[in-house]
């Protein structure tokens, strides 16, 4: 769909994470939080190599690692073509990966790193001509806190990262697999920085500094004015949540941050 946009007309921006994070949470959030297993290290490791869904998944069955097939615009990826079992520690067609990871970078307008959210946040401001009110945000899904399903509240256990899952999570199998989502996210780390010194990194990071600002001020007000589907300690409040938030769990506490921006002219 997003490979027929109109160039010209259109701005496409996604967001990175690092591969093993990222995975990891995912596991976390599915297996731990969602399905109430217990975070046993075999599970854990069992469920980072096989879940292969391409919407929520942690891999892939060798296309080279589950953000980039994600992100490319390519839905035909074969199977195995970049890595196999039986040769779990090797690469297959590197130099492939390579091209394919340029493609992705230079199909998207802007990629946003997670572990980099307040840089990649002011960036995408100073490109686009935003106002710092168009960036501010409350936070959802926050390990600790509970979130909304449809039915009901679920706790969000915090992602743990254990000696055994560590040492997997830096294997050589693990790395092989996952080599295009590795590349990926040191491009997109590359592209930020050559970004913010075309922005010019004085004006960045002074926009930075007010960002930052107003950022802890809308946590500091609106954690009291922000009521999401479930509260904090995991009762069901859809119906306050319904006046709160844009659909479900996103942009609650909106009205707050409207508030702010207009009283402190962001």
């Amino acid at each position: 769909y997003y490979g027929s946009r109109v160039w010209d007309k259109s701005f496409l921006w996604a967001s990175v994470r690092h591969p093993a994070s990222r995975a990891l949470s995912r596991v976390f959030f599915l297996m731990v939080s969602q399905r109430k297993r217990p975070a046993e290290d075999d599970l854990i490791i069992s469920n980072l190599q096989t879940n292969n869904n391409p919407q929520a998944g942690t891999n892939t069955k060798g296309k080279g690692g589950f953000t980039l097939q994600y992100m490319t615009m390519n839905r035909t990826m074969e199977e195995f073509r970049y890595w196999e079992k039986s040769h779990s520690t090797v690469v297959k067609r590197p130099d492939e990966l390579e091209q394919m990871v340029k493609r992705v970078i230079d199909q998207y307008d802007f990629i946003a790193v997670t572990e980099r959210l307040d840089e990649s946040l002011v960036a995408l401001k100073m490109l686009l001509g935003l106002r710092l009110g168009d960036i501010l945000y409350t936070s959802a899904k926050v390990a600790g806190a509970y979130y909304h399903d449809g039915k009901r509240c679920i706790e969000m256990k915090p992602t743990v990262k254990t000696p055994k899952i560590k040492e997997f999570l830096e294997s050589d199998t693990w790395e092989a697999r996952s080599y295009g989502d590795y590349l990926l996210y040191e491009a997109a780390n590359l592209s930020l920085d050559m970004t913010i010194d075309k922005l010019g990194r004085d004006q960045v990071q002074e926009t930075l500094k007010q960002y930052r600002e107003a950022q802890k001020l809308v946590n500091n007000v609106c954690w009291s004015e922000t009521f999401p589907p479930c509260s904090s300690n995991g009762t069901m409040q859809v119906e306050l949540s319904e006046k709160n938030c844009y659909g479900v769990d996103e942009g609650c506490g909106y009205a707050c941050i409207d508030r702010l921006v207009k009283e402190r002219g962001w």
